[in-house]
């Protein structure tokens, strides 16, 4: 027996464009929990895995010198699933760049097969690469897909809700606090509180707030 593959040459190929996306590219038993890969430090740095996760934000394109001089499109994502709200997903490929920057946060979920991980040192946490192994299937149409598009859309909803904070006039403003002093208040009183705080920050998180924080904190501080 003898068998070949021919391209189909016929107009209706759109109609089986959707095959693609009817399975996940990795058994369900091979997927990894977003909180399981921080949770191992730095233990599973160098090694792939499969992943199924939303796209939680869509960062800007950025044009780098890499260490040799060599220049380099990069695009980050920050993907998310129900066991944790944050993984930075890199993307060091132009054409792939291009085709990320039109995935949209609380609708997009996508499924990885063979993404590397890494320790990145800067962050101190793990992050993800896209490689040149990697195979990524965009809106699974599966139970599982599924169910993890309407968590964030719940999720995500939920947290630009706790955002809006009204901001009073600056110049009413005149309470000044310590850190201690804001910790204290903010568990005495459940309305909002403002002041103004003389600190240094010691660290900072720019991949987005803790949704622990915004929950607990109903605080505007000043600077």
């Amino acid at each position: 027996m003898s068998s070949q593959m021919l391209l189909h040459d016929d107009h209706d190929s759109l109609k089986y464009k959707y095959l693609l996306r009817i399975i996940l590219i990795c058994p369900r038993h091979m997927h990894i929990n977003i909180e399981d890969i921080h949770s191992s430090g730095k233990e599973m740095s160098g090694k792939f895995c499969c992943l199924l996760a939303a796209v939680r934000c869509v960062k800007f394109t950025k044009l780098i010198k890499t260490k040799i001089g060599k220049k380099a499109f990069l695009k980050e994502i920050i993907v998310m699933d129900k066991t944790y709200p944050t993984l930075v997903v890199r993307i060091w490929d132009k054409e792939l760049s291009e085709r990320a920057a039109q995935w949209l946060p609380k609708k997009t979920i996508l499924s990885f097969s063979n993404l590397f991980l890494k320790w990145n040192v800067f962050k101190r946490s793990m992050t993800a690469v896209v490689s040149n192994k990697t195979i990524i299937t965009e809106d699974s149409i599966t139970n599982e897909a599924n169910d993890l598009k309407n968590y964030a859309n719940t999720h995500l909803t939920g947290l630009s809700t706790k955002l809006n904070i009204n901001i009073p006039d600056l110049s009413t403003i005149t309470d000044i606090m310590t850190c201690k002093r804001v910790l204290v208040k903010s568990n005495e009183i459940r309305r909002q509180l403002t002041a103004i705080l003389y600190a240094i920050v010691s660290k900072f998180n720019i991949d987005g707030l803790s949704p622990l924080v915004l929950t607990k904190w109903q605080v505007i501080l000043l600077f």
